[in-house]
Order: C-alpha cells, then structure tokens, then sequence
C-alpha cells in the first residue's frame, strides 16, 4: 500500500508547511517593495534587451477604453509592449503571468493546449464548452471565451494589457476576474516585417513570420500577412512512441491577414482573417493510490507495463492504447472594425466577429495503464484488458460564436464617456467518451471493472448588454481630479438543446435524452472611482465595482442541477508613483472581494465528469506591488508581489456548512517576481544586455473539497522559476535597414518541477494525480526586423 500521510508530510505539502513558508516569503516581499522595486524591466535610453511594463508614463494603456499612461490610469493594469514580449522570450499567452502580480496561468485538465487563467484567485480549469472563464480574454476588442481557443502565440502582438479584478461597465462580457486585451500589430504605412527564429530544449523549434505591404499605391489600403509555426518534442517518456509524440509534446501553427482602408484620415475599416491549429499531449502521473486502486495494479498480468507512481516527476507514462490520437485543436476568426472619427470629440465604433472552433481532445488524467483481469457484466465473462482510473478516449466538440459591439465616445466638456452595446450568440455542440476503471470491493462487485460512458449535448447562449462609462474632470481644480461612475445592464440566456447519456454499467442502460430547457439571467452592474493627482508625480485613487458571471447547465454531467450566477463586489485603493524623474516608479493596490455564489469546478468520480457548483458566500483580501528603478544608465532592478487571502464563508454540502474545511483550489498566498538587468553602451558590433528574473509562485491547495478519499491537505508544489538571457541587439551588418538580435536564455534553471494541474478521483477510483511542469530549457533566438 502507498502511504499517502507520509509522504505528502515528508514532501511538505500540507497547509501548516505552506503557513510557515509564506511568512518568508512575505518578509522578502516587503523587503521588495522597500527597496522600491516593482513591476518590470524598462528599455534603458541606449536600447537593449527590455522585460516588462517599460518606462510606465511611455507605455500608453486602452483599460478604460480611451488612450492614457498606465501611471495616469486609476486602474490595477499591467501592460506589455510587443518588443518587451519578444525581448522577454515570450512565445504564448499562458508565460506572461510571471510578469502581473496574482496572476497564475496554467494549463487546463483536458489539454495543454488550452491554458486556465487565474487572476487575483479567479479562474476556470475546465476545457468543457459548458462554463464561460472568469477571465475574459478580448482579441483586437473581440471576447474569446473558451480555453482551448486561447493559447494564442504572440508574433505579431503590438501590446498586451492585463486588467485586474472584477470587470463589468467597461467591455463587451462581464468577468469577474479580470481581463486580458491582446491588441495586435496594424498594418503598417511603409513596406517591412520581421522573421523570429527560436530554437529550445526537447527540439523546441519556432519560427514567425509578420510582412506589411506598405501602403498600396496610395489607395489608402495596406495589408499584413502573419505565419508562426511551432513544433515541440515531448520530455515525458511514451514506450511505443516517437519523441515527437511524448508527453508535453506540442505541434502549433497559426496565419492571418489582416487589411487596413484608411479611406480618410477620420475613417478606417480593418479585416481580419485568423487561422490555428494546435495538436498536443498532456502527461499524467499516478501521485498516490488507495488501498482499492493498489489492489488492482496488484492484479496486473506478466508483461503488462508498470504503475507509475510518485511524488516527484517520473516523466514517463504508459499511454492507454484506447486512445488514438491526441488532442488536436483549430479554429478560425472573422472580425471587422470600423472606426469613424466624427470630429476631435466624438468617435464611432463598430467591432463585427465571427469564431469558430472545431476540437478533439483526448487524454488519460489518471495516469498510466496497466493490464489486468476485468470483470464483463454483459457477458459475464473476465477478460484481461487495459485498466486506469480515467481516459478521455474521445472529446469531439465545436463551438460558432458571432459578437457585435457598438461604441460612441467622446468628450463635452470637463465629460468623457463611453457607451456602448454588446451582442453575442453561440452555439456549442460537445461530447465526451470516458473508460473509468474502478477498482473490485467496490459497489460494482469484488472483481475490477470498465465502466464506460457516453455523452453529448448542445447548448445555445444569447446575450444582449447596454453599458456606458462616464468621467468628470472639473477644469477648476487642473483635471487633478476625476470623478467616474459606469453602470451596465446585461440579460442572458442559455438553451439545452439536446443532452443524451449512455453507460455499460447497469447493464443494458439505454440511452437517456434530457429534454430541451432554458434558463435565463439578469443583471445591473455599476462601477464608481474617485481619482486624484496630489502632485505630477503621485496619483491615487479609490473605486468600488460589481460584476457577475452567468449561470449555465451542467450539459457534461448528466443528471446534475443548472448552476446559479455568480455574483461579485470588489472593493480598491491604489496609489501611482513616479520618483526621480521617472527613474523609480512604485505602484500599490489593495482590494477587498466579495463573492455571492461562486462558482466552484468540482469532479463526479461517479459521474466521471466535471460539474459546477456554486458556493454561498467567499471573500478575498489581496495586495499588489509593482514598479522599476533605474539605477544608473546600465543598472535598473524591478519586480512584482502579490498577496491573496482568500476565505470561504459559506459552502453548503449535503445540507450541511463545511466552509471551514473548504479552500480555493490554484490560489497561492504569495507570488512574486524580482528582476536585474545590465545594458551596456552601444559598441561596434551591437548593444549588449544580460537579465536575470527569479519568480516565485507558492504553494496552493489543490482540490475545493475532500471527497471523503484523499487529497484535502494536498498542495500542488510552488512554482520557482530562475531564467537568464543575454542578448545582443542592434547588430552591426552594414545596413540600417535591417535590425538584428540575437538572444541566449536558460528557463527553469534550478530545474524546479511542481504539479501544474491535479486531479483527485477520490475513493471510489481510488487514485490522484498531476501532470508537471516542464523541466529546465536552454535556448536561443534570432530575430531580424526590416
């Protein structure tokens, strides 16, 4: 028998080990901010390698729907410029948390290919099309809402703004997290592009492409071209299977193009047209097995591969032979933006979308497999077949989403404002077969069994929302003050079209059909702030704003009740500062978050699928920090921390409260991120920079709840990454046409491995398990921008 208790305590895994870890980490945090460091690297005046937020008062941010800098922005907004990302070796969406304090982005449990975002502790894990994120992530002003839609690459992106805490009167969905604005690069007025080479550990090859023809023969229409090809090996070891095909492995491309009429200097009309198609595997591995399941790896036949189990990474995985094919992603976009400039005060706009996404998932979460006799109720026979906790051995689904936004703003007066409306329909159609083997003694008999299940569904969402956003800067006092106030009405609905459900176990369980049904929400939201500018340098601010989630049915987990709205209150103060003529910029935020019905992902082993539940009442404290001093003309240091304590108040169970047991699974106490960088003077052959960043992630509880199994005081591992890069810029090669770099860098280079994501089947499968993340990585990178 595996013994859980000690291990995990002999890991130091357990909530009084993380207790005594986060007041060391605090201590260094507070050491941090002392110091006056913060959010991120700035591009020193001579050029060179740059890491995060830039110089602040350079970096102009949209979070508001109007162009300002971050440090004139009463918003907790962290942005990145499209050289900053590349600089940083940034080469998809989910490696851009290091650099936002309480943020955690990882993958899903369906695929690696579909990152889950969590923001100030709010996030979604599933890959399932039934749940919207907490986390709205906005592409060009257009909503991407499901996950494995969203590990977008980043070649061509101009910046990336990550807006913290609830977000309701503002954009086009309501999220209760946060949200993401990915603004890509416009085609541009005079001929050009880029190439970017990359080439890693575990054959770990990119190459990007972005073109501009240039304004074409003065008609006022430009176009840009955009091509990323990535392909990864895997590190964890399949037997029977190329490196190509291993565990973690990764095959990405995406294309688009993109046209841009200026038919005047006050009209413009944009086209975009997007492609991708991602295939991946995600690894499992067995942590811990119960006395049934250890059981039933006992029974294995001569010749059947092994268990694999452990705490610590094994990398390897027997895949399950029920599986034919991987995880395989694509997806396609349409969006069309028109901008009409009425006069210097008032502006139209008009964002048209089209999304579609066409997926297969597979996967097996509960680890390796083993062979051993089955018991067959059909034929009452025993048969030795392939045996694991759980395999997705298919997940065909689709989705159809069409989005229209319109938006007036302007100015009148000491008055600005925004309104606007927001109008979305999709479509989702999903399925999910799932063998679960179930250890014997249990209720199905004394012999293990297969239970197989089949489902499928289609859902229909509609969702109509009028907003308006309006700021008072009265002339009087300078525009050191503003006064703003938003209020946004939103109803919804979503449609069960169809929802089937089949079993081999009872035997001869025929198909089971819902009929179709039909809930519906509303809500007003509001947001209100008062700003101030005590002087050039200072600005603080204090605001108060709701949000809500929408409810939704549970369409995977047939025989599960609908789902209730999760509602939010956030409460914040922040103060923007600039010392030193700029050279030290140090930005606080501290915010209260309550919660009503939250919404909680939890697993059915007996259903043998994921479900969402609501919690009464939840609540978080956090604190954030995040800010750059530049030392000299060659030294700046920089950083961010994060401080989350996160309470539930009330979770009804059975009728009965357990929010003192209960946690927010994924949420670490304490995140930080603390960097240096020397640039030197420009030389004859280029300007040379050297970085070092150390960020750190602590440890998180890893299931809401205990099922009565194990894994209640399980805390996935911390994330402790140390990287390096040293880079040479503004290469010497004879033209000015043409701008070289060329980059070394080293990830993870203490070799640290946690679990990235974990799953607890609880007693009736009888084991938990994770998949960990990727060991260290050397690499380099050449670029060329003409």
């Amino acid at each position: 028998m595996f013994d859980y208790v000690t291990q995990v305590r002999g890991d130091g895994r357990l909530a009084a080990s993380l207790k005594k870890r986060s007041s060391i980490i605090g201590l260094a945090a507070g050491a941090l901010i002392v110091c006056n460091t913060g959010t991120a690297a700035a591009q020193g005046d001579n050029g060179g390698d740059a890491a995060s937020q830039g110089g602040g008062d350079q970096i102009t941010v949209t979070a508001r729907r109007r162009t300002e800098t971050v440090q004139k922005t009463p918003v907790a907004v962290t942005a990145l410029s499209g050289d900053e990302i590349t600089d940083a070796n940034v080469l998809q969406l989910p490696q851009l948390d290091e650099f936002v304090p309480n943020a955690r982005f990882t993958e899903s449990s369906g695929s690696s290919g579909a990152p889950a975002l969590y923001i100030r502790g709010q996030g979604a894990r599933s890959t399932s099309l039934f749940q919207e994120p907490s986390v709205g992530v906005y592409v060009d002003g257009v909503y991407s809402p499901r996950a494995t839609a969203n590990l977008f690459s980043l070649p061509d992106v101009e910046q990336v703004e990550v807006v913290r805490g609830p977000q309701g009167t503002l954009f086009g969905r309501n999220t209760t997290g946060g949200a993401i604005l990915l603004n890509t690069v416009k085609p541009r007025e005079e001929a050009g592009g880029s190439v970017d080479l990359t080439y890693a550990s575990h054959n770990d090859f990119n190459i990007a492409f972005v073109g501009h023809t240039g304004n074409l023969l003065g008609s006022g229409l430009k176009a840009k071209l955009t091509y990323q090809d990535r392909d990864r090996d895997g590190w964890v070891q399949a037997p029977g299977h190329n490196e190509s095909e291993w565990g973690g492995f990764l095959k990405s491309k995406q294309a688009s193009l993109d046209l841009l009429l200026d038919a005047s200097d006050r009209l413009s009309f944009r086209n975009t047209i997007s492609w991708s198609r991602i295939e991946n595997d995600a690894p499992w591995q067995i942590l811990f097995a119960n006395d049934g399941a250890q059981a039933a790896f006992d029974t294995r036949v001569p010749g059947s591969p092994e268990p694999v189990i452990g705490l610590e990474p094994l990398d390897k995985q027997y895949r399950d032979p029920r599986r034919t094919r991987s995880s395989e992603i694509e997806s396609w976009g349409n969006t069309f933006t028109v901008e009409l400039e009425v006069n210097d005060s008032f502006s139209l706009k008009s964002i048209s979308a089209y999304r579609s996404l066409n997926e297969h998932l597979t996967t097996t979460l509960a680890g390796s497999y083993v062979e051993t006799p089955v018991f067959d109720f059909e034929t009452g026979t025993t048969n030795v077949e392939p045996f694991v906790g759980h395999s997705t051995t298919s997940s065909p689904g689709d989705a159809k989403q069409f989005t229209q936004e319109l938006q007036a703003s302007g100015e009148m007066g000491d008055f600005d404002y925004v309104i606007g409306l927001f109008y979305w329909d999709e479509e989702v159609n999903e399925g999910l077969d799932v063998v679960n083997g179930v250890p014997g003694g249990t209720f199905f008999g004394p012999t293990n069994v297969n239970r197989r299940t089949s489902r499928t569904y289609g859902l229909e969402n509609q969702s109509f929302a009028a907003f308006g956003h309006f700021g008072y800067r009265p002339a009087a006092l300078d525009d050191k003050l503003e006064i703003s106030a938003g209020i946004r009405y939103t109803t919804e609905e979503s449609s069960l079209i169809y929802r089937t459900s089949w079993a081999s176990i009872p035997v001869g369980r025929p198909v089971a059909e819902d009929t179709p049904d039909k809930v519906k929400f509303d809500n007003i939201g509001f947001s209100a702030s008062l700003s101030y500018e005590f002087s050039e340098n200072i600005l603080g601010y204090v605001s108060a704003n709701s949000s809500y989630r929408a409810g939704g049915f549970n369409a995977i987990a047939f025989g599960s009740p609908p789902f209730e709205e999760e509602t939010v209150l956030n409460y914040e103060a922040g103060i923007k500062t600039n010392w030193l003529d700029g050279d030290v910029k140090l930005n606080l935020t501290g915010f209260y978050t309550d919660y009503k019905d939250l919404q909680l992902l939890s697993f059915d082993p007996v259903l043998s699928s994921s479900f969402v539940q609501n919690v009464g009442k939840a609540t978080i404290i956090g604190f954030e920090a995040e800010g750059i001093a530049k030392l000299n003309d060659y030294f700046q240091i920089d950083g961010n921390y994060g401080y989350l304590d996160p309470e539930m108040k009330e979770f009804e169970s059975g009728g009965v409260d357990i929010s003192d047991q209960a946690k927010f699974p994924y949420v670490s106490n304490h995140s930080f991120r603390i960097g240096g960088q020397f640039t030197s003077e420009p030389m004859d052959l280029g300007t040379l920079s050297l970085r070092v960043d150390y960020a750190y992630t602590g440890e998180a509880p890893a299931i809401p709840v205990d099922d009565g199994g194990f894994g209640n005081n399980f805390m996935i591992g911390a994330d402790k990454n140390l990287s390096a890069r040293i880079t040479l810029s503004d290469i010497a090669v004879g033209t000015d046409d043409i701008d070289l770099k060329l980059s070394l860098f080293a990830e993870n280079l203490t070799n640290n491995r946690y679990e990235a994501y974990y799953v607890s089947f609880g007693s009736v499968l009888g084991v938990a398990t994770a998949s960990f993340n990727r060991p260290r990585v050397f690499g380099a990178r050449l670029s060329a921008e003409f």
